[in-house]
Order: C-alpha cells, then sequence, then structure tokens
C-alpha cells in the first residue's frame, strides 16, 4: 500500500470511524486531473479516494465543484461523498461497481446517458458559477501567457478565426442549464441496481445543455447514426432548436481547443500525455474545416 496516501488517510480521518481499519489500498487510474486510490477497509466498505493533482487549482474551480456537489444530491446522480477537504480538495466517495462498463450495446450506453443528462437538464437546478467556454479559453489563455507555454500554430489559426466568427453566436444562442460539462468515458457510473451516477463535477456550471450532448459524442466518439439516435433519445417528443446541429458542431471544436489549452499547460507542469494534444487540436482544425460557417457569417 502506498504508505504516504495511507498516512494522509489516517492523518486527517477521512473515513467513518467504524470503517477506519484499511486491508486494501491501491491506484484505480492515474487520471488526466486527480489520482483516485481504491480503499478497502477492515468492515468491507469500499470508498474512492481522490487525490487533485499538481497545480490543477490554478485550472479548476474547485469552491464552485463544492457547492456544486452538494446541490445535485437532491437528483441522486452523484455518489455518496464521505469527506472532502476544503484546503486540499481532498474528496471521498463509497466507490460503485460500474457495470455500464459490461454492456457491449453502444446504444444502450447512450440511453443511460440520455436518462442521467434530462434529470440533470430538467431539473431546477441553478448554479452560481457559469461555465461559458470563451471565459474558460480565455482564463487558460493567460495561464499560459505567464508561463510562456508553446502552443501549436494550428491552435493560432483556429482560435482567432473562431474568436471572430462564432462566440457572439453561440453566446446569444445559449440556455442557461445546470450542467456536468465534462462528460469522458468512466464519468458516467452504472450501479448493479440499475442506479446512474454521473462523477466528477469539477467543471460544473451553468451551460446550454447541447454541450453535455457535445462532450458525451465527442469523447466516446460516437458514430454519426449514434449522434443521430442520441440526439433523437435525449429530444423525444421535443423539437429540436433549429440552429442544434450548428452549436453542437462549434461545441466540439470548442471542447477541442479547450482540452488542446489545457494539457498544454499540464504538460508544462510536468505530465506526460503523449499526442494527446495534438489530436485534439488537428482534429478541432478539421472539424472547423468541415463545418458550415454561413450560419454566423453576417
Amino acid at each position: 500500500m502506498d504508505k504516504e496516501i495511507l498516512d494522509l488517510i489516517y492523518h486527517e480521518k477521512l473515513l467513518p470511524e467504524n470503517h477506519s481499519e484499511i486491508v486494501s489500498l491501491k491506484l484505480l487510474k492515474e487520471g488526466m486531473t486527480n489520482s483516485n486510490y481504491l480503499c478497502i477497509t477492515e468492515a468491507g466498505s469500499k470508498y474512492v479516494i481522490r487525490i487533485p493533482g499538481y497545480n490543477t487549482s490554478e485550472m479548476i474551480d474547485r469552491k464552485s465543484e463544492w457547492a456544486n456537489h452538494h446541490k445535485i444530491t437532491v437528483l441522486n446522480l452523484n455518489t455518496k461523498h464521505v469527506a472532502y477537504l476544503k484546503n486540499s480538495w481532498i474528496k471521498v466517495s463509497v466507490y460503485v461497481e460500474n457495470t455500464l462498463e459490461t454492456i457491449t450495446s453502444r446504444y444502450k450506453a447512450i440511453d443511460i446517458a440520455c436518462k442521467a443528462l434530462k434529470r440533470l437538464h430538467n431539473s431546477d437546478i441553478v448554479f452560481a458559477n457559469r461555465f461559458w467556454v470563451s471565459d474558460m479559453i480565455g482564463r487558460y489563455e493567460n495561464i499560459v501567457r505567464r508561463n510562456k507555454v508553446q502552443l501549436s500554430p494550428l491552435y493560432l489559426l483556429l482560435r482567432a478565426t473562431l474568436k471572430s466568427n462564432s462566440d457572439d453566436f453561440l453566446y446569444s444562442k445559449i440556455k442557461w442549464t445546470a450542467c456536468h460539462n465534462d462528460l469522458v468515458k468512466g464519468n458516467i457510473l452504472l450501479d448493479s441496481s440499475k442506479n446512474i451516477y454521473l462523477i466528477d463535477w469539477e467543471y460544473s456550471g451553468m451551460n446550454d445543455p447541447l454541450w453535455d450532448l457535445a462532450s458525451f459524442i465527442l469523447e466516446n466518439e460516437l458514430t454519426p447514426s449514434e449522434e443521430h439516435y442520441m440526439l433523437e433519445k435525449y429530444h423525444q417528443d421535443e423539437n429540436l432548436r433549429p440552429e442544434s446541429q450548428s452549436i453542437i458542431a462549434l461545441f466540439k471544436i470548442y471542447q477541442d481547443i479547450l482540452w488542446y489549452l489545457w494539457a498544454k499547460i499540464k504538460e508544462y507542469y510536468g505530465s506526460q500525455y503523449g499526442d494527446y494534444s495534438e489530436k485534439r487540436i488537428r482534429r478541432a482544425l478539421k472539424n472547423y474545416a468541415n463545418f458550415n460557417c454561413e450560419i454566423f457569417m453576417p
């Protein structure tokens, strides 16, 4: 067991007193933002210990994460948390065995994602913070400039074009809704009782619900037919906004350049992601080249 993490758990009294005798502690995954440890106690209880990555508080609004995590509790969408340290933002949650990974049908997985997102988007929850992508990009660009991080010329070209053409269009169309904003694979869980959970609310905030759809589509690399199915499943009897396809297409491009910036900053601080950032910016450029820009051109 990792002695440093073990000592931290005991020192900070992260576990319930009657479950404090730890028999197993192992790294679940070295995430791109956090490290997550599976902790098993003598009583058989299982917890996930989340340790934030180096300098992530510079890039993530942890106070909003804390507040939003509590607000969505009424929706039964988040896993039960045991401890949350406001000084270090270490979080302890009850472990959920994810059965979603055993589902082979991509369409069944889409059904589950839509059910979770509809529950969130149709709620009357209002987060105090907004996740507006242009502001997020500006925040990351400030970190880039301050640290003289080298960016690809492809990024500089694409960002300048997007800023002059699409920012105002997107902002004028936003339906401010409580959103998760980071639907990477693994952030949707399904337990053995068919309860659905969304985890990792670090980027949560008020945004357009189409951002969450675009995020799931992009991060799970849905095919065009799967994407069409998801939009039909999510909206059902509701009418799609006339500009929905254009908004989703733009959101995909913005997501790739946002997470490109994020990766470049993390690489500057010593993380190694291989060609992750390069793939992000090249996909953004490809999607932009295929996008019909006429909808927001004067």
